[in-house]
């Protein structure tokens, strides 16, 4: 009868530190901070000008500055500025978004649990948006940047549908001897099932989809 219950008494106490265990590893968030998160990401997915992905990004600095353990609210900073610029590369403030973008990039990449493959994928949106604003300046500097940092976004993690869909689309602006010997239209293929397999969720990023339902449209039939 004693070793009956000392076995249930370990049994227990393991079971106990495994619950203990997944709980330390689930995120833990306040309401508050999961009411701003979603606030400003539901601006963000109905944001249609410029302006209105740089009051989110305020947002999300604010939330970033009181939220410090977080690495989500400063990649969405960094996100906002770098679409903002792409929504408008010509826009005369778009220097002032770009050193903002790059100044939470920074900062992100000193969170230790950041996911890398969602940062090495948003540092290749930075350099695409920075060539947008002056190709012949910036294109050939900058193009291997690009490239690299997708690759290494899908490296990092094969089942991310960002820097698969940007990499494809950003190769087709590049003459032929550069880019890649993938099939466009297969990859938009793939791209699509990894988008569907997503949540929106306020731990880690999910934007893009709209983008490649608009880009995939030119695969229509094939």
């Amino acid at each position: 009868m004693k070793a009956i219950k000392l076995y249930l008494s370990v049994s227990f106490l393991l079971c106990a530190v495994c619950v203990a265990q997944a709980m330390s590893l689930a995120p833990v968030y306040d309401e508050v901070y999961r009411n701003a998160m979603e606030k400003q990401l539901a601006a963000v997915d109905s944001a249609r000008t410029p302006a209105q992905l740089v009051a989110a990004g305020s947002a999300f600095e604010r939330i970033a500055l009181k939220y410090t353990a977080q690495w989500q609210p400063a990649y969405y900073v960094a996100y906002t500025s770098a679409e903002a610029v792409l929504r408008n590369p010509q826009d005369a403030t778009n220097e002032s978004k770009l050193a903002k973008a790059e100044e939470w990039l920074d900062k992100l990449e000193k969170f230790a649990d950041a996911d890398k493959s969602e940062v090495a994928t948003l540092k290749g949106y930075y350099y695409m948006a920075l060539i947008t604003t002056n190709q012949a300046a910036y294109g050939q500097k900058y193009f291997s940047e690009v490239m690299t940092d997708y690759k290494t976004a899908i490296a990092l993690n094969s089942e991310n549908p960002r820097p698969r869909l940007m990499l494809a689309v950003f190769e087709q602006n590049l003459p032929e001897f550069l880019r890649s010997k993938n099939d466009f239209c297969e990859t938009m293929k793939a791209v699509g099932i990894l988008f569907d397999k997503e949540q929106k969720s306020i731990d880690k990023p999910y934007w893009g989809k709209g983008f490649y339902q608009m880009m995939s449209q030119k695969c229509n039939g094939k």
